[in-house]
Order: structure tokens, then sequence, then C-alpha cells
């Protein structure tokens, strides 16, 4: 789903667009941690894991606002207080955009 130059899920897409929020470095600490433990992680399930984990720091941030606390999935992040209509602008969806462009003409 993220484009047509590489595989993965819409987590992943989304997760491209906080590759620079600290939160995603503790994300990512956390899952290489729990593979250092020997805990197998399916690959099916990493993405959505990371967008839930990612979600949670941002609930428990000062930047959560209202019911923020009770959301965790991807159908969710879109509409938490800390999501602003800027980064639907974000490179990251450039190939979503221009795909469903040319599914509505067609």
């Amino acid at each position: 789903m993220p484009s047509d130059k590489r595989q993965g899920m819409l987590e992943d897409l989304v997760m491209d667009i906080f590759q620079s929020d600290p939160i995603t470095i503790c994300v990512d600490a956390y899952f290489k941690c729990i593979r250092e433990h020997g805990i197998a992680i399916l690959d099916q399930k990493l993405s959505k894991g990371r967008l839930r984990a990612f979600v949670t720091g941002k609930n428990v941030s000062d930047q959560a606002r209202g019911d923020d606390s009770e959301k965790l999935y991807l159908s969710d992040v879109f509409h938490m207080s800390w999501w602003t209509d800027e980064l639907w602008d974000h490179p990251a969806f450039d190939d979503v955009k221009a795909f469903l462009a040319q599914l509505l003409a067609g």
C-alpha cells in the first residue's frame, strides 16, 4: 500500500509522516528490545503494532486532548487532537492521492 516503490501497509504510510517525531525513535527501540529478548514479531502485525505504540506515546504526551486516550487504531488517528490538516499534505501521501485521482477519473 505505501507506494509502488515498496510494500507495506497503510500504517507504514502513516508512520512515514512521523519519522522525525521523537516518539518514533522510542517505538523502534521498543520493538528492538522485544526482538533482543527473543520474542518473535510477526511481520504482518509489526506495522499495526508500531502505529499503536506511536499513538499510545502521543496519547500520554502533552499533545493529547480530550478523549485521545481511548483511541488506538488507524481509523482513530485522523481524529486525534494532534492530527492536523497539514499532515494530509505530507509527500508520503502523494502516491495514494495520485492513485485515487486515477481511480476516480477512470
